[in-house]
């Protein structure tokens, strides 16, 4: 039986990575008073997550432009701490009746086939467009604020250096 998780009435939503470029951690981050809920992502999911809910944001505005709601004091930024799960898939979406984007991260364990009915947990987030446009610009700057990438192969550099497989 899948385990659901519901998150709601947020104090805050982040998007972003702790620690040095090149060995971050990066997830999504719930607060809710004294309560943290960690979920681990990948680099790239946060860079797809802060796409997609910006995209999804723009035109949820523009269809219903009198409810967009103050960004004062949210920042989306994340700080250290223990995941819950790693998530492994995704998904944006808005709760009408709740006036709420909703933010669900699926739990896909490598083990685990799509339908072996496992007990995948899924971690559902509903936050207000504000918290969640300002986990995703926090989520955006973090993913562009790592190592450089380099002009020939695109792959990330070290401060170090770089061996780069086009160059020989």
């Amino acid at each position: 039986m899948t385990e659901i998780i519901e998150l709601d009435d947020l104090d805050a939503l982040g998007a972003g990575a702790y620690g040095v470029p090149g060995d971050r951690t990066f997830l999504v981050q719930a607060v809710k008073g004294a309560d943290v809920t960690s979920i681990l992502l990948e680099k790239e999911q946060v860079r797809i997550l802060a796409k997609e809910v910006l995209k999804f944001l723009e035109q949820l505005d523009a269809e219903h432009p009198d409810a967009t709601g103050d960004e004062f004091g949210l920042d989306g930024a994340v700080r250290e701490a223990i995941a819950v799960f790693r998530a492994r898939v995704l998904g944006i979406g808005w709760d009408a009746r709740r006036s709420r984007i909703v933010i669900e991260l699926r739990e896909w364990p490598e083990d685990m086939e799509p339908d072996d009915g496992s007990d995948a947990r899924v971690a559902r987030i509903f936050a207000t467009r504000s918290q969640a446009r300002a986990m995703a610009r926090n989520g955006k700057l973090a993913v562009e604020s790592g190592r450089p990438t380099c002009q020939l192969c695109e792959l990330p550099m070290d401060p170090t250096g770089h061996w780069c497989p086009r160059s020989n």
